[in-house]
């Protein structure tokens, strides 16, 4: 609980991959700043590697990606930008 950020990081060149394109992460931001850390620092770091939060909504069975969703759920989706359409094809 909280280190996934220290976990991320030493998955980082398999992320960088994009492969799997999708993450899940949880963002509890206690539990992260117990670890120094926090989700606005977890999601700038997934940025800066090519991916963008998002949240899959089972009831339309769609991605989404508006600013701040990963904000308003403990457990995230990141998504590589290069791969985002490959996703949303094996979604429907």
């Amino acid at each position: 609980q909280g280190v996934e950020l220290q976990a991320l990081r030493g998955a980082e060149s398999l992320i960088e991959r994009q492969d799997p394109p999708v993450w899940l992460v949880e963002i509890i931001e206690s539990q992260l700043a117990k670890h120094g850390a926090s989700g606005e620092e977890l999601v700038a770091w997934f940025a800066d590697r090519g991916f963008a939060p998002a949240w899959y909504d089972s009831n339309t069975g769609a991605l989404d990606l508006a600013p701040g969703v990963w904000q308003q759920h403990d457990n995230v989706f990141f998504v590589a930008d290069d791969r985002l359409e490959d996703v949303r094809r094996r979604l429907d």
